[in-house]
């Protein structure tokens, strides 16, 4: 076999040289395996990407807005929208309450 699991391409691995070498131009690569020419790194986790692409760890595709957003920031949404609909439950629970309650006491009131 003349490659080594590495993605995004795995660079290759000369018996005589014992250098590792980019799958995609044929650099000599240094020991983290990163070809500066044909890939880059994620800015938050640093993980190896191909130009074209972008960093699924840390970003994910919105079909609606068109545009990459930060799973994080993703995260704190639907965080905020949970708490706002238990709030909201929470409401409706206690004005059925004080309606149940208001109903009690104008039925005793009448008998």
């Amino acid at each position: 076999m003349n490659y080594l699991p590495s993605p995004p391409q795995s660079p290759l691995l000369l018996r005589s040289i014992e250098k590792a070498i980019c799958g995609s131009c044929d650099k000599t690569l240094s020991s983290d395996w990163f070809c500066s020419d044909c890939h880059s790194r994620c800015d938050y986790c640093n993980r190896f990407l191909t130009d074209s692409e972008y960093c699924t760890r840390c970003w994910f595709f919105d079909n609606q807005k068109h545009r990459l957003i930060r799973k994080e920031y993703r995260q704190q949404q639907q965080q905020q929208q949970q708490q706002q609909q238990q709030q909201q439950r929470q409401q409706n629970d206690s004005c059925q309450l004080y309606l149940y309650l208001t109903y009690q006491h104008y039925y005793m009131n009448q008998h």
